[in-house]
């Protein structure tokens, strides 16, 4: 099964960090795919794409061969396909307690990034700032 990440391409900080997760990758396998591209026939075996697409407005989503993973761990598990030291930071953060100390952090930016993106001039943020 190849690697997916389905991200909000409405979301101006998702989109900077697709972008840098490209540049940065090692090569593998991953399959990118923008939320609002779902539900879509080729999309099927995710579950419930209609499910799926309404976290994918919430969090990024990861998926692999050994599970679905979002927000923190979702993030560990992208930076792990990364080349060093991301994927070192990846792999540390993926074994250890701060996946659960972080996913408020995760949360709060996930609530707010509208506001974030355009205090950094991020694009195509076209996210409700009522999320």
């Amino acid at each position: 099964m190849e690697k997916i990440i389905i991200f909000d391409d409405n979301c101006g900080i998702c989109n900077f960090a697709i972008n840098f997760v490209k540049t940065k990758s090692v090569g593998k396998e991953i399959v990118y795919i923008q939320n609002s591209y779902l539900p879509n026939n080729d999309f099927n075996f995710l579950l419930d794409s209609n499910d799926i697409k309404k976290l994918a407005n919430e969090t990024v989503i990861y998926i692999d061969k050994y599970g679905f993973y979002t927000k923190i761990k979702a993030v560990a598990k992208i930076l792990i396909e990364m080349k060093f030291p991301y994927w070192l930071f990846g792999k540390i953060l993926n074994k250890t307690l701060l996946i659960i100390l972080l996913n408020p952090l995760y949360d709060f930016v996930a609530r707010n990034r509208s506001k974030i993106s355009r205090v950094f001039g991020l694009e195509r943020c076209k996210v409700n700032e009522t999320l």
